[in-house]
């Protein structure tokens, strides 16, 4: 089991892959994914669930910065989606945001910081 101080670069290092609190877990060593819910959210506040969502849209991010002119469909292999249609869902329900709605406010972000 690995200490919880090693759970954000394992998320890190495994974005793509990392859809689930279980897969998190498993990954962190953990013989429950309950147990590792648990701690995650006693030590950092927040459900594992939306640190793994928060991760993900950030990866989805730094994508839509790297390849502004790639469409859709890369993005979300790259990203670890079966394709464009469950990345735009991911995005819908994460930010309320259509796909196009949340790239352009990625580019003004990104345009800003410049």
């Amino acid at each position: 089991m690995k200490g919880l101080e090693d759970a954000f670069t394992i998320l890190e290092r495994n974005r793509v892959n990392i859809s689930t609190v279980s897969e998190w877990a498993q990954l962190m060593e953990y013989p429950s994914s309950a147990y590792f819910s648990r701690r995650i959210r006693t030590r950092y506040r927040k459900p594992p669930s939306k640190l793994i969502q928060k991760a993900k849209l950030d990866l989805i991010a730094s994508l839509f910065i790297k390849h502004p002119n790639e469409i859709y469909f890369f993005i979300a292999i790259e990203s670890g989606f079966a394709n464009s249609q469950s990345l735009s869902k991911f995005v819908k329900r994460a930010t309320g945001k259509t796909l196009t709605e949340f790239k352009q406010g990625v580019r003004n972000r990104s345009e800003k910081s410049e």
